[in-house]
């Protein structure tokens, strides 16, 4: 996988305006999904520190996994690398991606991880970059936006398929941030506008992605054998005569066989 150090930390963001707005905004489209679900462990793979994206959620127990443990983080923090998650299988209830996909190389290799920890009927949330938005765009003639060069921006639809080969099953989909990424911070504001105009016409061609997705397990079914019984005629046994008068009889029989009066 790739090394997730070499990108800049998402808290580095916020000096950015452009940045401090995508998490704003991210925050804000989380706020709404977090207090859905409950259980007893979230786990946010990578992303902010300082930023707190799981201040809504109802869930006590929160989790950071990343390659290095950054001090600041308002629970528990695991340092590890995402080639293996270092956790018991079935054991999360509840994982968010910030991002996390946008980093690697491999993220299929990350989504089975991902599924083999979470409990059954657990639910992912994954937020990434859109291929189909101003912010692609912008990577190409801003090669100098650290924040985004360094990016691998997936197609909402690319993710979907990840998620549902890896046998999850989508269950949300939402696009958010719909404002260029303009550096100014005086002309954000300005743009605005474009928030609400962008969710009416191009609802789907926001800077982020939002998808959330439930682990589905087969349910397991007995299968019972059925062994079909047939009925077996059983034969009499013949009993040969004992008496002479048994053997006379059958020579008769015999006898009248070979006279054409008796057919056997």
């Amino acid at each position: 996988m790739t090394n997730y150090s070499a990108f800049p930390k998402m808290d580095h963001w916020i000096y950015h305006p452009h940045g401090r707005y995508l998490l704003e905004a991210e925050r804000k489209a989380l706020a709404a999904l977090l207090p859905r679900y409950f259980g007893y462990h979230l786990l946010q793979l990578g992303g902010p520190v300082h930023f707190d994206l799981l201040e809504p959620s109802l869930i006590n127990h929160h989790i950071r996994l990343a390659d290095e443990v950054s001090p600041g983080f308002n629970g528990s923090s695991v340092e590890a690398e995402f080639d293996e998650l270092p956790f018991l299988p079935d054991s999360i209830d509840l994982v968010v991606m910030p991002h996390t996909l946008d980093r690697l190389q491999n993220p299929l290799s990350l989504l089975k991880s991902v599924y083999d920890v979470l409990i059954p009927e657990g639910h992912v949330i994954v937020l990434g970059y859109n291929t189909w938005s101003l912010w692609h765009l912008a990577k190409i003639w801003r090669r100098h936006d650290a924040l985004l060069q360094r990016a691998q921006f997936h197609g909402a639809g690319q993710v979907r398929r990840w998620l549902n080969h890896t046998g999850f099953q989508i269950v949300y989909h939402k696009s958010v941030a719909h404002r260029p990424p303009i550096s100014n911070e005086v002309w954000l504001k300005r743009s605005l506008f474009l928030e609400p105009m962008g969710q009416l016409l191009w609802p789907h061609s926001g800077a982020v992605h939002l998808i959330v997705a439930q682990k589905k397990v087969l349910p397991f079914t007995a299968i019972r054998t059925c062994i079909k019984k047939v009925a077996v005629p059983i034969r009499e046994p013949v009993t040969e005569p004992t008496s002479m008068s048994g053997r006379g009889r059958m020579g008769s029989s015999l006898e009248e066989g070979e006279g054409g009066r008796c057919q056997i």
